[in-house]
């Protein structure tokens, strides 16, 4: 296809999984065309614009333009706020993608040159290994070079308090252990990942009978690299610093590869796999500017990239957002009550006017020192129960009798299934493309994928409040 597409997926509490609706075509890509091609999917499937309640999407100009933007014209022809959720792992990767720029400049293919280098030196090594010794591990787990406890750490590894980087490689560990235990991971890539960051750690790489990681080590063939995804940018850098003792590096290529290791296993990496719990944003995206406020001490120029970026990317700290805190499992009661006590006295406005969320107000009350969530709060903040429609009353009485409320329940239960990243819609844009290779029809393309026309019906929406885009 040579224009450009977009794809349009509606998705709803509950049962109601994302569902596709259609790929208009857009030409320009101004944030206008995007919305008016939305909207008119949307009105091919009969579906009132009232009833959309959030707009997932990635955080390019088009959609988030302040005038123009195409979440900026849904809003105005609404004709009331919504919510914006910007896709997080989008938010993720351009963290990322800032601080590895502190290290190398940015390339101009769409492929790193050093982890194209990596993967042909890879892949014949392993298929001479296979052939060797077809039983046998490989690489060898003995060769692996793994992230280095401290001495704060070894010699008292049950006092503290520890350096930055221990408490970090800690919490990351215990993380991606209690992840592994689980073992409900949506795509392969996460599991990847998540073995990487335990394995660099220090976790076991042998197989045994704990049945949290029944396989042991086992390190995949490095795959696809694309520069835009780092994610996959990441698990090709723990590979090579886990292989960097065979695999021969310039000096400075082994100095990079080693602090972005780090940066992947301690903070990046977490971060990311954590992304799509929409509760928890709030606080992961504090927790997160304040690790990386105290990592300026291990790697400045990193740190201090990282930070630039989050703070461009406030999305889940504004008012209308923070106060997704109040249904995180990991946030404390005494910290819901500030937020809910802060919530209750101010008044709840009878209209919310559209517009993109003002980051300023938050930046501005990021200081040294952690704050709490309730300091974000303010009269947008009743714009989620504006909403939803339902019940504020367990606002009033102690957290902790919070889950005895049905209101709280439901409300609960829709924030959780609420989207904050758009992998259903770039699955969609891929699905499409390849199908559109395919077929030499191209009244049915334009027919079924990208007017919406002669689509099969939507399944039953649970309610019209419930609605997401």
């Amino acid at each position: 296809m040579h224009d450009d597409c977009n794809a349009v997926v509606l998705s709803g509490p509950g049962d109601c999984p994302p569902t596709f609706l259609g790929a208009p075509i857009v030409k320009r890509g101004t944030g206008q065309e995007l919305c008016t091609k939305g909207l008119e999917i949307l009105a091919v499937y009969d579906i009132p614009i009232e009833s959309i309640i959030a707009a997932v999407f990635d955080t390019t100009a088009s959609n988030t333009g302040i005038q123009q933007g195409c979440c900026t014209r849904l809003e105005q022809a609404i004709q009331h706020a919504i919510l914006w959720n910007a896709c997080r792992h989008h938010m993720a990767k351009l963290h990322g993608k800032h601080m590895w720029s502190s290290f190398m400049p940015a390339t101009k293919g769409p492929e790193e040159p050093m982890f194209k280098r990596f993967q042909k030196w890879y892949l014949p090594l392993a298929r001479e290994a296979a052939a060797a010794a077809p039983s046998r591990q490989f690489p060898d787990p003995n060769v692996l070079v793994r992230w280095e406890w401290p001495a704060d750490f070894t010699s008292s590894p049950h006092i503290g308090p520890y350096s930055i980087t221990t408490t970090l490689a800690l919490a990351s560990k215990e993380w991606a252990r209690a992840q592994l235990d689980t073992n409900t991971f949506e795509r392969e890539d996460y599991r990847e990942l998540t073995e990487s960051i335990y394995f660099y750690l220090g976790g076991d790489v042998s197989p045994y009978e704990a049945v949290q990681v029944p396989r042991g080590f086992r390190m995949r063939r490095p795959g696809a690299m694309h520069s835009a995804r780092f994610m996959a940018s990441s698990i090709y850098l723990l590979k090579m610093q886990l292989l960097s003792s065979i695999w021969a590096m310039k000096a400075r290529e082994q100095t990079v590869v080693e602090k972005m290791a780090q940066i992947v296993a301690l903070l990046y990496g977490p971060y990311y796999l954590k992304s799509r719990l929409s509760t928890s944003a709030p606080r992961h995206d504090l927790e997160f500017y304040y690790s990386l406020l105290a990592y300026i001490s291990v790697e400045p120029a990193a740190a201090r990239k990282g930070l630039d970026s989050v703070r461009r990317h406030m999305w889940y700290l504004v008012p209308e957002q923070v106060i997704l805190c109040l249904f995180d499992d990991m946030v404390s009661d005494k910290e819901k009550k500030k937020v809910a006590d802060a919530l209750v006295a101010l008044p709840a406005p009878r209209y919310f006017a559209p517009g993109k969320p003002n980051f300023q107000p938050v930046i501005r009350l990021l200081t040294d020192t952690r704050p709490s969530l309730a300091v974000y709060v303010t009269e947008r903040s009743w714009l989620l129960f504006k909403l939803f429609r339902l019940d504020t009353a367990w606002l009033l009485t102690e957290p902790a009798t919070w889950p005895l409320s049905p209101a709280y329940q439901e409300l609960r239960d829709l924030t959780r299934d609420m989207k904050v990243v758009n992998d259903s819609a770039e699955r969609a844009v891929k699905d499409v493309q390849e199908y559109a290779n395919m077929t030499r029809d191209a009244g049915h393309i334009d027919d079924v994928i990208h007017t919406g026309r002669n689509r099969p019906p939507l399944p039953p929406l649970s309610s019209p409040q419930g609605r997401l885009e």
